[in-house]
């Protein structure tokens, strides 16, 4: 009568096939993982940059390319990708079998800020030595980056009041008190202050038409009047140097004079 068959042979041959495949497994993904295996051959930018951006990202991403296919760490390198200055959003994915695709969007300034950085549409205030900044690109001051939003939207009201007279802002500046002030493109000053600039805005368009005859004689306006304004003239279109000057005149502003007036 033949013996019954006992099961842990049956067990032995499962577990020693088991622990191959276990075996098998580890090592096939410590070989995926390994820098060397699968190594990216196509790099490949896309989004509208200028020159010197796109050099500027060709060396992080020279950098940060540190694995192949499977090993590279799609975040950090979106991670430190995002982290130049002028980067406005980054997406970073890899096609098989060899290829790693990054579109890089960039921050489009429209104006400068505070002379050393630049601002976006959206008020965002970034500092970028690679970017390009166009010329006659207006000028805006205000206490802190956090103060962008409320500087851009005001040159924005102002200056589309001001197109239709042919007159630009080169600066528009919010000092600490809270006070306004603007440089036209030829140099004239205004100062509109704290309060009431709206109506302030308003006053200086009903004269402007009539000053602008003497625009080259102009140095600053001041309109931080209750119902008028103040003119400073240039120096240089002040003087008459026959008259011999009076104790008044030596002692007037060298600015130039001043004339105010109700409006």
């Amino acid at each position: 009568m033949p013996r019954p068959r006992r099961p842990w042979g049956r067990w032995l041959l499962g577990l020693v096939l088991l622990s191959g495949m276990l075996a098998g497994g580890a090592w096939g993904v410590v070989w995926l993982r390994a820098p060397h295996t699968l190594p990216f051959e196509v790099v490949h930018i896309g989004g509208e940059l200028q020159p010197l951006h796109r050099a500027a990202l060709e060396k992080v991403v020279a950098v940060e390319i540190r694995g192949g296919f499977f090993s590279l760490d799609l975040q950090g390198v979106q991670q430190a990708i995002s982290k130049l200055p002028w980067v406005e959003q980054a997406t970073v994915r890899r096609l098989w079998p060899d290829r790693l695709d990054l579109h890089v969007r960039e921050r489009r300034p429209v104006a400068r800020w505070s002379g050393e950085g630049l601002v976006t549409a959206e008020g965002v205030v970034f500092h970028s030595k690679d970017t390009e900044i166009p010329a006659g690109m207006p000028n805006l001051v205000g206490p802190d980056a956090q103060s962008a939003p409320l500087v851009l939207e005001r040159h924005r009201e102002w200056q589309s009041l001001l197109q239709p007279r042919g007159v630009e802002i080169d600066e528009l500046r919010l000092d600490a008190r809270g006070a306004w002030s603007l440089i036209l493109k030829d140099g004239l000053r205004i100062e509109l202050g704290k309060t009431e600039v709206n109506e302030r805005l308003a006053r200086l368009l009903r004269v402007l038409p009539h000053l602008r005859q003497q625009a080259a004689t102009l140095e600053r306006i001041d309109l931080r009047y209750s119902n008028g304004l103040a003119v400073q003239w240039r120096a240089e279109v002040i003087a008459e140097p026959e008259r011999p000057k009076s104790a008044k005149d030596r002692a007037s502003p060298r600015g130039g004079t001043r004339t105010t007036g109700r409006i």
